[in-house]
């Protein structure tokens, strides 16, 4: 039975997510859907990558992780299907595999050919799911290779004596998520005191290990389950009340 991840941007108001997972039940029946997110916004490449990054590697090899979020890119969409590290990515050729995965822009894929009688773009993508599930090769839903389309991840700016981080993520809890890793933090730190500057706000001197560290209602700041450093506020929206947004930039200062 296929694990089959679904990270969209169909939302959770319409049809159209039990439309897709009608489309792949029709040609596999046995399946196991894991919805990452349905909640990506409109056409973001940027946030779908983000959430299927940090799932994906954690479930067995012969996954199937499909990202149907920004399909019609250009006047000449294509839709792709490839393995990497023995789990199957269907989707669109848009840039969004090569935000998921560093150094995979020389990876052969597969354009998927329209299956007969489909009538959407979900038929497609069903298409090259039941392939990959019954066992056919990659070069065999399609007869045309290509190369995955790249985009460039937002990394952090920095100097010896400051990093300037972007906002990547606020999560369902208000949670600001920049894009700063603790080893990269550590490395420019090199062990010196430092500020967290952030709208108007006194800075944050402090890394904490949870929320509750601080008092309800005050702010902190520290490294997520992901290993990205993370805003927040004990017990309350860090996002709404600091007014934080995505794609907003933090600075982070060293002492000498």
């Amino acid at each position: 039975m296929p694990i089959i991840t679904l990270t969209t941007d169909l939302g959770y108001t319409d049809f159209y997510v039990a439309k897709l997972k009608s489309a792949i039940l029709k040609r596999v029946r046995e399946v196991t859907f894991l919805d990452v997110s349905h909640a990506i916004a409109s056409h973001d490449i940027q946030q779908a990558a983000f959430s299927l990054m940090n799932i994906w590697n954690e479930l067995p090899e012969g996954s199937i992780h499909l990202i149907s979020v920004y399909n019609h890119y250009s006047s000449r969409n294509q839709y792709v299907v490839f393995e990497h590290q023995g789990h199957y990515f269907v989707g669109p050729n848009n840039g969004v595999f090569s935000l998921l995965h560093e150094n995979i822009a020389a990876k052969p894929a597969t354009i998927i050919d329209m299956p007969s009688g489909a009538k959407s773009l979900f038929d497609l993508f069903a298409h090259g799911i039941a392939c990959i599930s019954t066992g056919i090769p990659i070069n065999e839903i399609g007869d045309t290779e290509t190369t995955l389309n790249e985009k460039l991840s937002i990394l952090p700016v920095h100097t010896s004596d400051e990093i300037r981080a972007t906002i990547i993520h606020v999560d369902h809890f208000g949670n600001v998520v920049l894009n700063v890793k603790k080893e990269f933090f550590e490395k420019i730190r090199q062990d010196r005191a430092f500020e967290i500057y952030f709208k108007h706000s006194e800075p944050i001197q402090k890394i904490s290990h949870g929320y509750s560290q601080v008092p309800v209602g005050e702010v902190v700041a520290l490294f997520n389950v992901l290993g990205n450093m993370e805003l927040a506020i004990n017990m309350g929206n860090a996002s709404s009340m600091l007014d934080l947004y995505k794609n907003e930039t933090i600075q982070i200062h060293f002492k000498n």
